[in-house]
């Protein structure tokens, strides 16, 4: 009862005014099922026709389907066929007009989202292809780093090699250079201190009962006269041997071989071992180099 009052109340302010008034209508109808819903019908049928009529004399708008639609199952409810007959034209218009208008609303709303989410496809193909591309820019400065790096790395190595090869280039000559050197001067001494007529060699393969008293150079007699000279030259003498025939690659050299080789007898020989190295034969044969680069300790 007290919502029929305040709507009353409502009615009865607006009524004056009533064609002015906006949605005057709606007051009408809630009005009326108000009363209906109070048990007074006929009441309820004077605003239900009141809200007919300003319905029928405003301009056609969607606007007013909220009114509209109830008020036609109103009618329906009460098979007033007259209320019904005049209503339904404009019933239908307001409806249609209304459906089209949810219609529109509802296309241009999913349009809307199907652009959404096309835009969304867009904005993620986007963003993978950025990643992809940020993933290949990362990829090729690895491997400009890496190549870089080679190049570095083959520029350092090349110089290490450079400098090896030219150390080695270095040594190679050095040793060539003492060994032309040693040569030269082994021949020159060797014509000014030819050997004495009493000097016998021995032929490979010949048997002698003992190697000491071979004579070769005027037995202790020369090599009193001589001292230091003598087994220097000895020395040198079994160093070029050792450089050109490179007997040391007999397992069975033994010091009778060597002095052999060297056209001298195994007491020079030990005795020029002894005194240029201050080792003996067994111990200068074991040196590690000795045989092959002797000057470096000579």
């Amino acid at each position: 009862m007290r919502g029929v009052s305040l709507l009353q109340g409502l009615y009865d302010e607006y009524h004056p005014h009533k064609e002015e008034a906006v949605a005057f209508e709606s007051v009408c109808y809630r009005l009326g099922r108000a009363c209906e819903l109070a048990g007074d019908r006929s009441k309820a049928d004077v605003y239900y026709r009141e809200a007919k009529d300003l319905i029928l004399t405003r301009p056609l708008s969607f606007q007013v389907f909220e009114t509209v639609d109830p008020l036609m199952n109103a009618f329906l409810r009460e098979n007033d066929s007259k209320n019904i007959l005049e209503l339904l034209p404009v019933w239908k218009k307001i409806v249609e007009q209304y459906y089209d208008n949810q219609l529109n609303g509802m296309l241009a709303y999913y349009s809307v989202e199907l652009d959404v989410a096309g835009m969304e496809k867009q904005v993620i193909q986007v963003e993978g292809k950025l990643v992809q591309r940020r993933m290949e820019i990362i990829i090729l400065i690895l491997v400009v780093l890496v190549l870089m790096m080679a190049i570095v790395w083959g520029i350092l190595y090349w110089r290490h090699k450079k400098r090896q090869l030219r150390t080695l280039f270095e040594t190679l000559m050095r040793r060539y250079i003492s060994w032309r050197e040693m040569e030269l001067y082994l021949k020159s001494e060797w014509e000014k201190h030819s050997l004495p007529p009493d000097v016998t060699v021995v032929e490979d393969g010949a048997e002698t009962e003992d190697d000491a008293s071979q004579p070769v150079m005027n037995d202790e007699s020369v090599a009193d006269a001589k001292g230091d000279e003598f087994y220097r030259e000895l020395y040198y003498r079994v160093l070029l041997v050792m450089e050109r025939d490179r007997p040391f690659l007999n397992p069975e050299l033994n010091i009778s071989l060597l002095a052999k080789a060297a056209i001298t007898n195994r007491t020079h020989l030990s005795n020029a071992i002894n005194r240029m190295t201050g080792t003996n034969f067994s111990t200068w044969g074991r040196i590690p180099g000795k045989l092959c680069h002797p000057f470096d300790d000579a």
